[in-house]
């Protein structure tokens, strides 16, 4: 299976050539031709004999009006088995969203390591250095632990020195180039600073990095706000935090929530809190209205009947604590936190909807963190 975030532009794809085999395509390419042929329109002539393949260069121009399997040309049944549903429009079939947001960490911290294996993902060559606070370089370096304590910051004003640096000007341009100066603020210690160069390998995060290797990747996603989390959460309910960048309550007390706006619409919607020892601030947003919460296993509960709602928002358990069923350790991968405990529960929230096959062909899933958490990022922000 082919994923589109591999085609950006035009780019090129061997295509295995074997009975009963499909090629999954994005369908907003327009354009094919075999490498070294002129011909980028009407039926392609692949190469017949089983265990051949053909490299295939696909183009984005426009959505093609009978989708992306016509634009390929691919008329020979005995060499791809066609499913009716690879030519229909993805969005058409997706009637739940559920998702899912970590507490904090960065990309290139967790996944920045896939760069080796992908180079179509804008990770980390492993030359991405930031300076200590002797003047000295630091690399980064696949040491980061599973559960260890940083001295991270995480307020405006320290992402302010992480992203620029102190670099003035209009506009100012963020080199991140002080994620080491930042951690250095909170403690004073050279060698214990430097440990916000460390990153995941792969190997160490075998349920994010599967996914990642294989579902979408976002590599360019950015927190709403460079700051703490009831910002951050107050975008992802309301589109917006009211003007506060801290953990201020004034961040939840805002407009109406997606969840009450989609009730409107007659949409159903439910923020799914992982037990009664470890619900959000979330709570707030919605007033003390009970309709829209449930618990993490009625999620399992529902993923299983197939009774998701429309939009389900789902949370890990943020503390440590004890229950009828022995202790849980809290999953939500802040830094101090087992990331191996976030392991676990997005690989639930996954084999909860998976196991379910006809909510898993209408369901997206969405999964991303609240914001990088002092952890080194090397994804250079634009000013608009």
């Amino acid at each position: 299976m082919w994923r589109a975030s591999q085609w950006p532009g035009s780019s090129e794809v061997v295509v295995p050539v074997k009975n009963s085999s499909y090629i999954q395509v994005p369908d907003y390419a327009t354009s094919v031709r075999l490498r070294g042929s002129s011909a980028e329109s009407g039926p392609i002539s692949l190469p017949s004999s089983p265990g051949a393949s053909a490299t295939v260069e696909l183009r984005a121009e426009k959505n093609p009006p009978n989708g992306f399997l016509y634009a390929l040309g691919i008329h020979t049944p005995d060499i791809f088995t066609l499913t009716e549903d690879l030519s229909r429009p993805g969005l058409s079939r997706v009637k739940h969203l559920v998702v899912v947001m970590m507490e904090g960490r960065s990309f290139d911290h967790m996944l920045g390591g896939l760069r080796a294996s992908n180079p179509y993902i804008d990770g980390l060559t492993g030359n991405e250095t930031n300076p200590d606070t002797t003047g000295a370089l630091t690399k980064v370096e696949p040491k980061a632990a599973y559960q260890e304590l940083l001295p991270v910051n995480v307020n405006f004003p320290a992402v302010n020195l992480q992203l620029f640096n102190g670099a003035q000007g209009s506009p100012r341009l963020a080199n991140m180039q002080g994620f080491i100066l930042s951690s250095f603020s909170n403690r004073h210690s050279v060698d214990i600073s430097r440990k916000v160069m460390y990153y995941f390998a792969p190997s160490m995060l075998p349920v994010l990095a599967n996914l990642a290797q294989n579902y979408a990747i976002c590599d360019h996603w950015f927190s709403s706000v460079p700051g703490p989390t009831f910002p951050n959460r107050a975008f992802v309910h309301e589109a917006t935090s009211n003007g506060v960048v801290d953990n201020s309550l004034l961040a939840v007390l805002g407009p109406k929530t997606i969840y009450e706006l989609l009730a409107e619409q007659g949409v159903t919607s439910k923020i799914y809190f992982y037990d009664q020892h470890s619900s959000n601030v979330d709570a707030g947003f919605l007033k003390k209205q009970p309709q829209f919460f449930a618990t993490y296993d009625q999620f399992v509960a529902d993923s299983e009947a197939g009774s998701l709602p429309a939009y389900s928002f789902v949370e890990p358990n943020f503390v440590d604590h004890h229950t009828d069923r022995g202790s849980e350790v809290a999953s939500d991968e802040h830094v101090g936190r087992d990331v191996l405990a976030g392991e676990a529960f997005i690989a639930g929230v996954y084999q909860a909807i998976k196991s379910n096959p006809a909510l898993w062909e209408r369901s997206s899933w969405l999964l991303f963190t609240r914001n990088m958490a002092g952890c080194t990022n090397t994804c250079r922000l634009h000013p608009r």
